[in-house]
């Protein structure tokens, strides 16, 4: 009889490991995600779950069989557990933050669907503004669709508590991101995403204003604050949202599915006890177009344009052509922040009365080249 209890004890424990997470992603949209994983790797130090095997497996198996296209994580709180998740999850590349705090950053995507562009990947905001240790990481990637959209990822860590000075923090560290935004990530495609360590109606610090109300104000996009508005939780122990994604305009416009955010606070269904063996936290995700229908007018990069046909002179000054044929073609020339500057029909552009700059032209039928506007 005690050899029956004992397996049947091993048998559900066996059964915890391996429960089955449902598929979340799908192969027609891509899905964006951020999870705080609670001190993984850390066990050890007496932070985070006590059974650190069972929150791996937990974690690794959210990770395969949710289907998500990228995953943003806080407190990845181990690098060997970091190279150990690599080789586990052998579909998906990654980069980890490199400063000297347990508790680091670390983004993993599809191989299939992204592909790192590592001279703008790295550390940001290291300074007053992130003077809590845990510094933004950014990890630039060149979309797999055909725009070849490039978007910058930022993976952040807010500092946490409820008091006055974390809450000043925030406040902080919430302007200091703005500024990035607005200078270094100007007219660029990008998602910010984490554990923000507040939420977007009211802050959890004496009902204060949010910290983030400087982007609120601004007209920034949280498409996780319908989680806000519906009354949703991505805390474990609070009804309150922490966990929160930003997007760009362009992102905003022509990539976002309206009202596809959600939190998978379903997780104790499926991961027993899941709040104590594996986090505190649930995971938000959003949802994606992976390809446009169509040329978009809105938030062209610099870094995602191959030339697809020649253009000649270029540099330009005051004549380009645009084909070879004697037929005329259809064409439309944007600026880099992707407003229209000049559409016409022909097989020579006038440009003399363009203002010198970068511009990008769209010749119907052969896709979109770049060409640099000169003066004499």
């Amino acid at each position: 009889m005690l050899k029956i209890i004992v397996s049947f004890c091993s048998l559900l424990f066996s059964m915890t490991i391996l429960a089955q997470v449902p598929q979340l992603g799908s192969d027609s949209t891509l899905e964006i995600a951020t999870w705080n994983v609670y001190w993984l790797g850390d066990a050890t130090q007496g932070n985070g779950p006590s059974d650190e095997t069972l929150q791996y497996n937990n974690v690794k198996q959210f990770c395969l069989q949710s289907n998500l296209d990228l995953i943003a994580f806080q407190e990845l709180s181990n690098p060997t557990t970091y190279y150990q998740l690599n080789k586990d999850l052998p579909t998906y590349a990654s980069m980890m933050s490199d400063f000297d705090q347990v508790q680091k950053m670390a983004l993993y995507w599809k191989k299939s669907h992204f592909k790192l562009i590592q001279a703008y990947s790295y550390t940001i905001l290291n300074d007053q503004a992130f003077n809590f240790g845990r510094a933004p990481l950014q990890v630039c990637l060149e979309l797999n669709n055909a725009q070849k959209d490039t978007i910058f990822f930022i993976v952040l860590h807010m500092k946490a508590y409820g008091d006055q000075a974390s809450y000043n923090r925030r406040v902080n560290a919430s302007i200091g991101l703005k500024d990035y935004l607005e200078t270094s990530l100007k007219n660029k495609k990008y998602v910010v995403l984490g554990d923000w360590n507040d939420d977007l109606n009211v802050s959890t610090y004496q009902k204060m204003v949010t910290p983030y109300q400087n982007l609120l104000t601004a007209g920034y996009h949280f498409p996780s604050k319908e989680l806000t508005d519906k009354g949703k939780r991505s805390y474990a122990y609070s009804k309150v949202v922490f966990d929160h994604i930003l997007h760009s305009q362009y992102i905003q416009d022509s990539l976002y599915i309206p009202n596809s955010t959600e939190v998978f606070d379903l997780a104790p269904n499926y991961i027993l006890n899941f709040s104590r063996s594996t986090s505190d936290h649930y995971p938000v995700y959003a949802k994606y177009k992976f390809q446009l229908p169509s040329h978009t007018s809105t938030g062209i990069d610099l870094f995602n344009i191959s030339n697809t046909f020649m253009i000649y002179p270029n540099p330009a000054f005051d004549l380009i052509s645009i084909s070879n044929e004697e037929k005329p073609v259809r064409y439309q020339i944007f600026n880099t922040l992707g407003e229209l500057t000049l559409s016409g029909h022909g097989t020579f552009v006038e440009t003399d009365k363009i203002p010198v700059g970068i511009y990008f032209i769209e010749r119907e039928g052969y896709g979109i080249s770049r060409f640099i506007k000169q003066s004499h």
